[in-house]
């Protein structure tokens, strides 16, 4: 096969080789026609075609980039592939392509919304606990995000606000709704506010300004909620202990070994006349 002849190229035929030598290790196609173009043995009729090829790519070429994505094609039907494709809808909005983790499926998505619609809608995709994963990961990521650019909204956009004001919602329970209310900020960024004011750390606490004073407010009020449950854990279990003493007929003083002295002598007694109906019972026989 002939090799390409830049020279016969620029001087016989007019054609730019700059552009040519930019793209011809790219594209298998304008090789072809640069190599036909330089051969002598190839007619003058089928040079006239590969010219008329050649100089129509080459001025299609820059339409079948990329930008976005930093791609370059050479045929229009790869160029208009790429551009409907997941990948360059993500790259566009500055998000990154999820892939759905059920075996069979695989569907790529550009978007949490669209992943998130496509795992409400298919059963099967839903029951994949790494597509769980994957939501609540993407969630937290993007919620990580805002909290760097500054806590309340004052930083966040119209998008961002919304996104917050939304996951805050679905992760507010039933049970959150017996002691805090919902309530917007200036920014109308939605939180919570304690129905007992006195009793929670967060409403006596100032408003954290940063994300590290955020997250050191989350952890004081995760050990205090932790003392709170483990106070009430062990109020229960000695409740427990002490119906268990009763319903096994353990005698009271061993229940209340704690108790004053008077009571002993009351609860005594009884103790007493129990063992001597046990040796009048051995007596008799």
């Amino acid at each position: 096969m002939s090799e390409v002849n830049y020279e016969i190229l620029e001087t016989e035929y007019g054609l730019d080789t700059k552009l040519i030598i930019l793209h011809i290790d790219n594209s298998k196609q304008i090789e072809k026609y640069c190599v036909s173009l330089s051969d002598p043995a190839v007619i003058k009729s089928i040079k006239t075609r590969q010219k008329k090829g050649l100089i129509e790519l080459l001025r299609n070429v820059e339409g079948w980039n990329c930008k976005t994505c930093d791609k370059q094609f050479y045929k229009s039907t790869s160029y208009t592939k790429h551009m409907i494709s997941k990948e360059h809808k993500a790259k566009s909005l500055g998000t990154e392509v999820i892939e759905c983790s059920m075996k069979g499926c695989r569907k790529k998505f550009a978007t949490k919304d669209e992943f998130e619609e496509h795992i409400q809608y298919s059963q099967k995709c839903r029951k994949s606990p790494k597509n769980n994963d994957k939501v609540f990961m993407m969630e937290a990521k993007q919620i990580g995000i805002l909290m760097k650019k500054g806590w309340g909204g004052a930083n966040w956009t119209a998008t961002e606000i919304q996104f917050y004001n939304t996951h805050y919602k679905k992760n507010f329970t039933q049970l959150d709704a017996e002691d805090f209310n919902i309530i917007k900020n200036e920014y109308g960024v939605l939180y919570s506010e304690s129905k007992h004011k006195s009793e929670v750390i967060a409403d006596i606490a100032p408003k954290p300004k940063t994300y590290d004073e955020y997250m050191a407010q989350v952890a004081r009020e995760e050990a205090e909620l932790e003392r709170e449950a483990q106070r009430e854990y062990d109020e229960r279990q000695k409740m427990w202990e002490m119906n268990a003493r009763f319903r096994d007929h353990i005698p009271l003083t061993d229940a209340l070994a704690s108790s004053s002295e008077g009571e002993e002598e009351e609860i005594a007694e009884p103790k007493i006349i129990i063992k001597k109906k046990k040796k009048l019972k051995i007596k008799t026989i």
